[in-house]
């Protein structure tokens, strides 16, 4: 079996994954990171920090801040007061909008 490997610069991947997703790579990790520690933080009795480090991140500090500007919460309040079923809706509506309006920007660029 024989390997293929394509060698890529960053800066053009990040442009190319931004083209198409409608934002940057990081702020794409970032999001996924974020999705993974609400499940453990409503599915575990897992510490904060265990979480942060389980979802890549390993400044806890970091981490809260992180939480709260993806989410408007800090990861403790998230724990005990889960957004209902009509929450998530919402800002799954906000998230389509911005990420139309991304896709728009970068087209017009």
């Amino acid at each position: 079996m024989s390997e293929f490997f394509v060698v890529v610069k960053s800066s053009y991947l990040s442009t190319l994954f931004k083209k198409e997703m409608g934002m940057p790579l990081t702020e794409y990790v970032n999001r996924c990171r974020v999705e993974h520690a609400q499940k453990l933080l409503i599915g575990t009795n897992m510490p904060i920090k265990t979480i942060a480090i389980q979802c890549g991140i390993s400044d806890v500090y970091y981490f809260n801040r992180l939480f709260k500007q993806i989410t408007g919460t800090s990861p403790g309040n998230y724990r005990y007061t889960p957004p209902t079923e009509e929450d998530i809706k919402v800002k799954n509506t906000k998230a389509k909008v911005q990420s139309s309006r991304n896709r728009k920007n970068s087209r017009t660029k």
